[in-house]
This record gives C-alpha cells, sequence and structure tokens, in this order.
C-alpha cells in the first residue's frame, strides 16, 4: 500500500532533517571556534634618542602611553625617576606628573607633597598607605610596635609602682622575724630584692623579673591597686603571646624582598627590576601555588606571548580561593579570545563567572559572546556587568581600536587576598617572634614565658593580703602583731600620743615630729618632680591618680614605640622617605605635649615643696 503525499512528504522532510543536522552542527561548531585575533601590543619600546626633541614630560607621558597600552597600571619607577629631576631642576609640573603617573603610591605622593610643599598632598599620601599592600603591612607592624611599647611603659610603670609602695610593707611583716615591736623593714626589703634579682641566673629577661616586683609588691595593696596591676600585666602578657604572633608576619612580608609584594607589585603592573626574577624562583620552589604563577602568566601577557602564558598559568581548578580561581580563568579566556579561539574562550569565562561573578568576567563573556554572534547571551551578560559596576564598563566601551589591554579587562587581584597570604605564620614570623620574646622576657621557655605575666597578676589578686598597712598621716607602716588598735584605726601609737593626746606630750617632741614630717613630704615631693621629669605619668600613678598617670605612661611607650620602630622594621621600597619620617613625626607628636605637661607638674611639685615649712 502506497503512502499518502502528505505523509511521503513528513518522511522526506525528516530524512532531510536528519541529514543536514550534522552539517549545521559542524558549521556552528566552526563559528564559536574561530573568530578575528586581537592585537598584543609588543615590540620595543619609544627609544629616548628618537624623542630628543620633546620636552621631559612629554618624553615620560610618551613612555607611559606606550606602557599602559601594554597593561601596566602604575609606573613608580617612572614616578621616581621624574621626582629627582623635579628635585635637582627645581621643576614642579615634574613632580605633578609623577603623581598622574603613581597616584596610588604612598611614597610617591610623599615626596611630591615635600617639593610641592602641599598639605593636601600630604594627607592624600598617608591614606594612600591603606590600599597599598607594602605600606598597610608596614602600618600593621609599626602599629604593633607602638602599642606594645605603651603596653611595656604602662606595665613598668604600674609594676614600679606597685614594687615601691609594696616592698616595704614586705620588708616589715618579715621584720617580725627579728623584733615584734618596731622592726626594721630594711632587711626584710633586701631579702626580697635579693630574691627576685636571682632571677635573671634562670633565664628570665629584664621585664619578667619587673612584673614579678610588681606583683610580689601588689600582695599588700589594696585590691583597687592590685586588679589594675594584674589588668595591665594580662594586656601585655597578651600582646607578648598572641598578639605578636600576628603582627610578626606583617613585618617578615612587608620586608623589601618580600616575595609576595613581589607578586602584589607584578599583578598591579608596576613590578621593579628584579621582582619578575624573584617570583620566578619562588614559583620554583612552589610549584603548586597558583598566585606566583598567576603574575608569571599576567607577566607574558603583557608581553604578548599568548602560549608562554598558557604553560605558565596551568590548571587554574588546583586553587581552592574563588577570587584566584575566577581571575585564573578570566586571564585564560582573555588570552583565547585574543586568539580567536572560541570555542576556549566562552567556556573559560563560563568557568570565572561560576567561581567569582563580577564585572570584569561578565564584560568579558559578553564580548566572547559577541564574536561567536549569540546575541541573546551577550546581551544578559553585559547587563550583569553594568549592573554590578557600570563606571568601569562605560570607560573600557570608550577605548578605542581593538588593543587587548584596551578592549578585554583584567581587573588586579584583591588587596584582602594578599593580605591575607601576608598575615597567615610562617617559619619565619615564628623565629622573629620568639626572638623578640627572648629580647625582652628571657631565654627561659621564650614561646611560654608570656603567659607568666598574666598569672603572676592573677596570683597577686588571689592571694593579696591586707595584714600591714600605712599610717595615715605619717605613712610608718602598720600591723596587728605591733598595735591591734592601731591597725584598726589607721593611725600609729606615735603620731596619737603626739597630736590627738596633746596633754601628755612635750611641744619639742612634736615640733622634732613635724619638722620631720615636713622633710619627708620635701624629698617625696622632689623624687616625684624628678620622676615626673623622666616618665611622665609616674608620679600620677604613685600619688593614686591612675587615669592621668595610665594615660601618660601608655602614650609615653606609644612614643617611644614609634621612634624605635625605624630600626625593627624594613623598610619597602614603595614608601621612599615616608617610612622614614613618619615614626619620628608622630613620636615626637606625642612626646612633646607630654614632656610639657610634665614639665608643668614638675616645677608645681617643686614650688609645693619650697612652700613646705
Amino acid at each position: 500500500m502506497r503512502g499518502s503525499p502528505r505523509t511521503r512528504s513528513l518522511a522526506l522532510a525528516l530524512l532531510a532533517l536528519l541529514c543536514l543536522a550534522p552539517a549545521q552542527a559542524a558549521r556552528a561548531e566552526e563559528s564559536l571556534r574561530r573568530a578575528d585575533p586581537l592585537h598584543v601590543p609588543t615590540g620595543p619600546l619609544p627609544e629616548p634618542e628618537r624623542a630628543a626633541h620633546l620636552s621631559a614630560a612629554e618624553r615620560v607621558r610618551a613612555a607611559s602611553q606606550a606602557l599602559r597600552e601594554r597593561g601596566h597600571g602604575e609606573l613608580p619607577v617612572l614616578a621616581w625617576a621624574l621626582l629627582d629631576a623635579a628635585r635637582s631642576q627645581q621643576q614642579a609640573e615634574l613632580a605633578e606628573l609623577a603623581v598622574e603617573l603613581a597616584p596610588s603610591s604612598p611614597g610617591v605622593r610623599f615626596e611630591a607633597a615635600r617639593q610641592l610643599r602641599d598639605p593636601l598632598e600630604l594627607a592624600a599620601s598617608l591614606a594612600a598607605l591603606i590600599w597599598d599592600l607594602p605600606g598597610l603591612l608596614w602600618l600593621i607592624a609599626l602599629s604593633g610596635i607602638a602599642l606594645l611599647g605603651g603596653l611595656v611603659a604602662l606595665a613598668a610603670g604600674t609594676c614600679l609602682a606597685a614594687a615601691l609602695r609594696g616592698l616595704p610593707l614586705h620588708g616589715h611583716a618579715l621584720g617580725h622575724g627579728m623584733t615584734k615591736q618596731e622592726p626594721p623593714a630594711w632587711p626584710g626589703v633586701l631579702l626580697c630584692l635579693s630574691a627576685l634579682c636571682a632571677l635573671p641566673l634562670f633565664g628570665v629577661g629584664a621585664l619578667g623579673v619587673l612584673a614579678a616586683f610588681g606583683a610580689l609588691g601588689a600582695l599588700r595593696l589594696p585590691r583597687a591597686q592590685t586588679l589594675r596591676l594584674a589588668l595591665a600585666l594580662a594586656a601585655l602578657g597578651a600582646t607578648l603571646g598572641p598578639g605578636l604572633d600576628r603582627v610578626a608576619p606583617a613585618i617578615v612580608a612587608g620586608a623589601r624582598e618580600s616575595d609576595l609584594i613581589a607578586a602584589w607589585r607584578i599583578d598591579q603592573g608596576e613590578a621593579l627590576p628584579g621582582d619578575l626574577e624573584r617570583i620566578e624562583r619562588a614559583s620554583a620552589r612552589a610549584p603548586d601555588e597558583l598566585l606566583y604563577r598567576f603574575v608569571l602568566a599576567t607577566d607574558w601577557k603583557r608581553r604578548g606571548e599568548l602560549e608562554r602564558m598558557h604553560q605558565v598559568l596551568g590548571d587554574p581548578a588546583t586553587s581552592s580561593d574563588p577570587a584566584l580561581r575566577a581571575a585564573s580563568f578570566n586571564l585564560r579566556g582573555i588570552a583565547r579570545l585574543a586568539e580567536g579561539n572560541l570555542a576556549e574562550a566562552v567556556p573559560a569565562f563560563e568557568r570565572a563567572r561560576s567561581a567569582d561573578e563580577s564585572a570584569a568576567v561578565m564584560f568579558n563573556l559578553s564580548q566572547a559572546y559577541g564574536r561567536a554572534l549569540l546575541l541573546s547571551e551577550q546581551q544578559a551578560a553585559f547587563a550583569a556587568a553594568s549592573s554590578l559596576d557600570d563606571a568601569m564598563v562605560t570607560r573600557y566601551l570608550a577605548a578605542d581600536g581593538a588593543n587587548l589591554h584596551s578592549v578585554l579587562i583584567q581587573t588586579p587581584l584583591s588587596l584582602g587576598l594578599f593580605l591575607v597570604r601576608a598575615l597567615e605564620p610562617s617559619p619565619e614570623s615564628r623565629a622573629l617572634a620568639s626572638e623578640l620574646r627572648e629580647n625582652l622576657l628571657g631565654p627561659l621557655e621564650r614561646d611560654r614565658l608570656w603567659l607568666a605575666l598574666p598569672v603572676l597578676g592573677a596570683l597577686a589578686l588571689v592571694l593579696r593580703r591586707s595584714t600591714v598597712t600605712r599610717c595615715s598621716r605619717c605613712k610608718r607602716p602598720l600591723c596587728a602583731r605591733c598595735s591591734r588598735e592601731a591597725m584598726s584605726g589607721g593611725t600609729c601609737l606615735r603620731c596619737v600620743r603626739l597630736f590627738v593626746r596633746r596633754e601628755h606630750t612635750d611641744p619639742r617632741m612634736r615640733k622634732a615630729q613635724l619638722e620631720k614630717d615636713r622633710r619627708r613630704e620635701r624629698w617625696a615631693q622632689i623624687r616625684l618632680a624628678a620622676g615626673a621629669l623622666v616618665m611622665p605619668g609616674s608620679a600620677d600613678v604613685v600619688e593614686g591618680r591612675w587615669l592621668r598617670g595610665t594615660l601618660s605612661l601608655f602614650a609615653l611607650g606609644l612614643a617611644a614605640g614609634l621612634l624605635r620602630a625605624p630600626e625593627i622594621l624594613p623598610l619597602p621600597w614603595d614608601l621612599g622617605g615616608l617610612g622614614e619620617s613618619a615614626p619620628y613625626a608622630l613620636g615626637l607628636a606625642l612626646l612633646a605635649p607630654l614632656y610639657a605637661l610634665a614639665l608643668v607638674q614638675s616645677v608645681g611639685r617643686l614650688a609645693t615643696a619650697r612652700r613646705v615649712t
């Protein structure tokens, strides 16, 4: 039975569709496979002798334009050369051009501010520290050293005040082994001092001995004073322990010859001479580290060596960091799209989007879709890129020509990615932290001795004894063994006989005692005045004005840490004179009002001592 014409036509249509489908798929795959390649700028840079007729500023602008066409961002090397020329030739416009070449470099902006005498530019150089990896690491390390200095000064002042107040009371209590009434305090004080001074023989450093002095003295002090000492020692111990472990990586990573900073410079497009060789050595030592491979591949892309770029980059899927993985796939997609290989470019951009969807990735994906004539997908990707960062998309759409570096977007890696890696503990940072602890606390269990500081403060608070106090008038020690009645009254029997029960007292004895009290008060004021000049805030702590005293001691320690920091911290090349000048300026800015206030207080104390007659 022969079929109807409609049935025969339907069968023939299906057969034709089946025959034509492979050809259409082949043509679609072929259209997705190839596209016109993008131009990658290569070749030599402009030679200076060919631009001899141009001014210095115009020659630098031409060189910077050629470098930016090759994917470089900021140009600090050219900027520093311009600053040197501006200083020698006294041309302010060269300093302004240097800021244009490296606006995010704090060292360049600081040097330009010095030459231009512009306070706004100086403020901009300080603000640029936050967005510059070497500057941020240096700032973290500087803050840590200053904070450590402040807490050391605070704990030292508190411990000295506790020792001066409490050790004579210990001496009085120990003196009862010699006599029951009015025992001499100096044998007991000497015994305490000799016992504590023997601690260095067992590997305890100066700071540990000082903490032991303070804790021993605080055993006889009121609860509030002992609590303050315990808090100061706990804060210092935490800073020397976990705090130092957090700051030491920043000091190590911020060194001048740091691999991580070299990688950051290459990624930012502002590599210095020697950075590339350093990263190649680091990548050879750690071949599985995608970060080093990524920055090396970025450098090869800027040179136009795309095949070499693919060899260096390897497989980005090995990284566990989504941002780094997305940046690596985006870089691979850029190279494949520049070669015209759409069959590998589109999947690379799609894998970058699945790892971390960003405006740069979506814009590049829209470019790839457009070259593959996938217009609906291109519109959706472009809309997503515009919603994420419309300003960046508009800027790239306005670029002229088909230059790879001006048509496709490769944003630098985030500062947080480098910062997290920089603050990770390393063998070098652990060795540095151990060395600093050994210098401050001593070689005895140098990685655990910091725990002794809060323990000493806690023991002083728990084991505090109130069996010995001082006379409210003459400050002599009082205890129950000498006189329980005087202990409960707060005034010694001598002062009671001389100044309370006056009818049975010889006036000459009372006058002699008054003269002794005045002499003691004069010498006390002189000692406090001298102590205030040597260590501002110490006199306030001794006299019980804790808030003002602790603030002054902390500010003194901050200033000392800032002044000492340039000798400890490595100075990154990027900071220039800013890293040398800022700590001294901040330290002196803290010391000047502090010592001015201490001088005023000392003069007032000396005037009070003269009036005591």
